[in-house]
């Protein structure tokens, strides 16, 4: 319906609407919206008889939390300067009815080819002088996004351990995985799977940096996570370089191709099938992570980003602990690279 949105990310947790994140400056946390409210409906749509119908139509598809995030984002979303109608539950269980003005994502525009266009984020900082932390909407727009995560790694170098945060991101081209993980390992003759086409073979190769990471790596999934995320989070982790946390992944990692049609359409279709480097397909199943953590409504609403905890729990068994005082949900961000 337009670019607009109000600066909140929503996701369905056993059946309800919660609100998992707040995007800083943006209008919904001046009307006060904070994680943990409930989300009832969206202009007049009710929002449990839209969870009930796609959770029939996608019973039992990993694809289905991201059909239902999308689709709530979609509903939250529309022209810049319009509002959008919400009605929430607060924190003491009282139903609030906002009006949330609509304004520009953040992020820079990318436009490129038959992709529809869309603004792409990267964001780096330092968690505790212990460990990295960088998260991105999605792996396109590179000469963007490869030179702050260059930037980023380069300066993570001395960390005992690094959280690569892929909530929410839905992938994109498939070149910049190998980019990104040759940070990670050193060795040459390893990749993150095959690409098999209907005549040629292709192995998602490393590209090793002259200086590589050697801390612990988390990296963080959940549904929305498709595509080129579950390359790079399921080949580092066959390979023991990586311990996931969060939740199942989308289950979405076809390689595809874009043709344009006459009436400006685009026509998306898979052309190949991707297969990690043991073989076993992501399609259709997902990345399932080496620790499971779902958010509770009582976590999100006391601030608190469980998973990232988690991760740094790990992290900080390599060293001195690491304080996970800089939750995304409740603390402006610092140190964004965001313009």
């Amino acid at each position: 319906p337009g670019d607009g949105v109000a600066g909140l990310e929503v996701r369905v947790i056993k059946g309800r609407a919660l609100v998992t994140a707040i995007w800083p400056g943006f209008p919904a946390e001046a009307a006060g919206v904070r994680p943990g409210w409930e989300l009832l409906r969206t202009g007049e749509k009710e929002v449990a008889a839209l969870v009930a119908t796609l959770s029939e139509q996608f019973a039992g598809k990993p694809i289905l939390d991201a059909e239902l995030a999308l689709t709530l984002a979609y509903r939250l979303g529309g022209p810049v300067g319009e509002t959008v109608g919400a009605r929430f539950v607060d924190g003491e269980d009282r139903e609030v009815d906002l009006e949330l003005p609509l304004v520009e994502p953040w992020g820079r525009l990318f436009r490129a080819g038959l992709l529809a266009p869309h603004h792409v984020w990267i964001e780096s900082r330092r968690i505790d002088e212990r460990a990295g932390y960088i998260a991105f909407s999605n792996f396109t727009y590179p000469t963007y996004v490869m030179q702050v995560f260059n930037e980023a790694m380069a300066s993570f170098l001395d960390l005992d351990g690094l959280v690569i945060d892929l909530r929410g991101n839905t992938g994109g081209l498939g070149a910049m995985v190998g980019w990104m993980a040759g940070w990670l390992v050193a060795e040459d003759d390893r990749s993150l799977g095959t690409m098999y086409l209907r005549e040629t073979v292709l192995r998602f190769v490393f590209m090793p940096r002259a200086e590589t990471y050697a801390g612990r790596v988390a990296i963080l999934v959940d549904g929305l996570s498709a595509s080129a995320s579950e390359m790079f989070s399921s080949g580092l982790q066959e390979l023991g370089r990586a311990r996931i946390f969060g939740s199942r992944t989308a289950g979405a990692s076809l390689p595809a191709q874009f043709v344009g049609l006459v009436n400006g359409d685009t026509l998306i279709y898979p052309t190949s099938k991707h297969l990690t480097e043991s073989g076993e397909m992501i399609e259709g199943v997902g990345v399932h992570p080496d620790v499971e953590v779902v958010p509770t409504r009582e976590e999100l609403l006391k601030g608190g980003d469980p998973v990232l905890e988690k991760a740094l729990a790990w992290i900080a068994e390599a060293g001195a602990p690491v304080e996970a005082g800089l939750a995304r949900n409740n603390e402006p961000i610092k140190e964004v690279t965001r313009p």
